[in-house]
């Protein structure tokens, strides 16, 4: 039974729950197949899994170059995320995005080499109802933050010029409250002083609109952007380090333990359903407008809900705020 055994939320278990009660339940509860048409392909998703991998890897191993540390990557997700076309998503132009975002971060490590360092890469957090993979935890001038690591539009950058409004963004953002809640189990594993905790931020990578032209190497491409930038007035990095200070996240964190409590005993209930689906049917909420992501693509979970595939061409009947709404799905390619 459920109760002998530690529940414990993760990030992405904690993001299904809000997406969708009922795709929580599958996914996690009763541990559903994803469907057979489902594909993990959205090259959005593929291109922040290659940089996670690739700073990951470089924080491990500084001594490492980047043709390897691309192909590590490259490799990890092929086997991990079992993706047949994979080839046709990581080209040469996302090839030539990483290898900026490489050189750019190499260049960062070494402008702040006296100040900066990094302490860990993918930390394990396990508590009484959280399980969490930290990015890194870095110190910065005698203080040390917890590190996510995102990637963004360029456009993002003009977007958010205004620091304010960047700093009310992150605040809001419950993986970073969810880090700083921890804070204390941190300092502990990796042998911090507490009272030198920083705060939280992001490292927010851009994802830069120039091409790689052919026959172009890499080297050049780089200049290139790095030009372009300059001319724009930008003279910057292709991320940026942005960080809550400690004062900044208190009010949030107290917001943050109290939503917690109650997406525990959510989960609490969803587990103790079991594998009963005439139960989990009537009781479970289900979000029908999560059925389709921004991307473009299904939940992994779509024939269960809907009686057929994703990609098979019919009438669905789609169900919002009690109506029935009927809609067309034209057979999709990927």
């Amino acid at each position: 039974m459920y109760e002998h055994r530690k529940l414990r939320l993760s990030n992405s278990g904690s993001e299904t729950l809000e997406e969708c009660n009922f795709k929580y339940y599958l996914k996690y509860v009763i541990r559903l197949k994803p469907d057979s048409d489902y594909q993990f392909n959205q090259p959005a998703l593929v291109y922040g899994s290659l940089l996670h991998l690739i700073l990951e890897f470089k924080i491990k191993n500084p001594h490492l170059r980047f043709d390897q540390l691309f192909e590590d990557a490259y490799f990890t997700i092929a086997i991990e995320r079992d993706i047949p076309n994979l080839s046709e998503i990581v080209d040469q132009q996302i090839k030539a995005k990483m290898y900026l975002h490489y050189k750019d971060f190499e260049r960062f490590c070494y402008m702040n080499r006296d100040s900066l360092s990094f302490i860990c890469s993918e930390l394990d957090i396990q508590s009484d109802d959280s399980n969490l993979i930290v990015d890194t935890v870095i110190v910065f001038k005698g203080k040390w933050y917890i590190i996510d690591f995102k990637s963004f539009s360029e456009n993002l950058y003009k977007e958010e010029k205004d620091k304010d409004k960047t700093l009310k963004t992150l605040t809001l953002m419950p993986q970073l409250i969810k880090y700083a809640a921890h804070k204390k189990q941190i300092a502990k594993m990796l042998n911090l002083d507490i009272d030198d905790f920083g705060g939280i931020g992001l490292m927010q990578f851009y994802k830069l609109k120039n091409v790689l032209k052919e026959g172009q190497s890499l080297s050049d491409y780089v200049k290139e952007v790095r030009k372009r930038l300059k001319k724009q007035g930008e003279n910057r990095l292709t991320f940026r380090l942005i960080v809550l200070n400690k004062e900044h996240i208190e009010h949030n964190l107290k917001n943050y333990l109290y939503l917690h409590a109650q997406r525990m005993q959510l989960v609490k209930e969803l587990h103790s359903i079991g594998d009963n689906l005439k139960i989990a049917n009537e009781k479970i909420r289900k979000n029908t407008h999560s059925c389709i992501n921004k991307y473009g693509s299904s939940c992994p979970f779509f024939s269960f809900c809907h009686k057929r595939k994703f990609t098979d061409k019919t009438q669905a009947q789609v169900f919002s705020n009690d109506e029935k709404v009927a809609i067309e799905f034209e057979e999709l390619t990927f």
